[in-house]
């Protein structure tokens, strides 16, 4: 009798032990919480599903709410939302939680409003291109065509003339245009730039000049990010304005948190090679080219022999003379031999003497910070070029100016003021106009080596 009653007592235990293990597992707790994005407004929709466990997950109603029923052992869940990072986040020993969504740039620019309407970004990678500050801060940029300058697929960058502060042109997928402008329309903070003709200086032909460029007065340091639109529904928004593309510039602005104040300082040189200057005659080899056969009139130093078309001299080429250039007596000019000439006249390289090392100089001062509401951005920056040819020069003087107020989620204030100081001095090197024939450059090749040197003024 006592092996059945052990036997009815083992099945009881294991029964007992059975029905606690389903009520243990069995067991649940509720999580309920509101999903916010980090401006504090609720996120609708957002998927809330616990982590370890399979199909156990709901979503957020239009307030940002959800409840979730999820087993004891869940100690996390997952919550993500599209546009913003994915967050884990612990529940153990909690039962409410609020959670605050940061948004994912990343995500963001996978979509992109182009005109009226939007583009998925895999689909406009050749129509839209995008250069960012940290690209642009890897170079010393006297300009923003220089900060362009081979960052861009299809974009050309040509300078007008090479003086310090000397403009350049933009051209988008080649020039569209023969007569006309062929410049693309640019939008600095939101505000377009009108383009009119080629917008260069049509200074007197003879003095030389100096061209310019729309955007002259932007400074390459203080700029977050150049947009380059390229194709028709980019630029659909702008309108014919927009026909040669759209650069859409975006200066930096200011981000909530301490005040923030960096500076920075950049130098370079310049020079132009001793291999690229032009080879000029010295004083001998003018002396030479003057007494030549090819130069002297017929019949003043030379005779016809016979009836043939040979010349010779009549003295021999070292007893040719030449009038001093430099005799202001009041008897008639004296004649110099070739002897002579080299000898009492100076001999000066025009080319290397109006050359020198230019030095271009960068300083920028920057002060951001402010709330959540309210941010601000002051930039300066000085920029000093000193060209390669002695006495040119450029000096910038830049201010940038961001304000952004938030009243209301609705009333939002912007105010961005950027005043601008620049001087270019020294020579013009020419411009792009071929009635510039007469410019420094041209004057200083025609300028005689036996010329004399005068150095009257300070020269830079």
């Amino acid at each position: 009798m006592s092996k059945p009653y052990l036997t009815l007592n083992r099945r009881f235990v294991l029964l007992i032990a059975l029905l606690c293990v389903g009520m243990t597992y069995g067991q649940r707790k509720t999580i309920s919480g509101t999903v916010l994005s980090d401006t504090g407004d609720p996120l609708p929709g957002v998927t809330v599903i616990a982590l370890d466990v399979k199909s156990v997950g709901t979503a957020t109603d239009f307030d940002g709410n959800f409840q979730l029923k999820v087993p004891e052992k869940v100690v996390n869940i997952e919550i993500s939302y599209m546009g913003f990072e994915t967050q884990t986040i612990s529940i153990d020993g909690k039962t409410s939680l609020t959670v605050n969504l940061i948004a994912a740039s990343n995500e963001l620019e996978e979509v992109v409003v182009v005109g009226f309407g939007t583009q998925k970004r895999k689909d406009i990678t050749g129509a839209i291109a995008s250069v960012k500050a940290e690209e642009l801060d890897r170079t010393i940029n006297m300009n923003v065509g220089d900060a362009l300058q081979g960052k861009v697929a299809g974009l050309q960058v040509l300078s007008e003339d090479g003086t310090p502060g000397g403009g350049f042109k933009v051209n988008i997928r080649g020039a569209s245009s023969i007569t006309g402008s062929t410049e693309p329309l640019y939008v600095v903070d939101g505000f377009p730039i009108e383009v009119f003709g080629n917008d260069i200086d049509s200074s007197n032909g003879y003095e030389g000049g100096t061209s310019s460029s729309p955007i002259d007065f932007l400074d390459a340091s203080l700029i977050e990010s150049i947009e380059i639109l390229k194709d028709a529904s980019a630029t659909a928004i702008y309108g014919a304005r927009g026909a040669n593309g759209v650069v859409i510039i975006t200066t930096k602005q200011g981000k909530a948190g301490k005040t923030k104040i960096t500076y920075s300082v950049s130098s370079s040189l310049s020079s132009v090679p001793t291999e690229r200057l032009p080879s000029m005659q010295n004083t001998a080899e003018v002396f030479d080219y003057l007494t030549s056969k090819d130069y002297y009139d017929l019949g003043v130093n030379r005779f016809r022999v016979g009836d043939t078309e040979e010349w010779e001299y009549t003295l021999p080429r070292e007893d040719f003379t030449l009038e001093d250039p430099y005799y202001t007596g009041d008897e008639d000019t004296p004649k110099l031999n070739r002897e002579q000439w080299n000898d009492q006249l100076s001999d000066t390289n025009w080319i290397e003497e109006v050359m020198r090392t230019g030095v271009v100089t960068n300083h920028v001062l920057g002060i951001s910070g402010g709330s959540e509401r309210n941010t601000y951005n002051y930039s300066m920056s000085y920029l000093n070029n000193e060209g390669v040819v002695v006495g040119s020069g450029y000096d910038r003087f830049v201010l940038n100016v961001n304000l952004k107020n938030k009243f209301t989620d609705k009333l939002t204030l912007n105010t961005n003021i950027s005043p601008t100081y620049s001087k270019s001095f020294g020579t013009g090197g020419g411009g792009s106009s071929v009635r510039n024939s007469w410019g420094f450059f041209s004057r200083t090749l025609n300028t005689p080596p036996y010329t004399q040197f005068s150095d009257t003024s300070d020269r830079k």
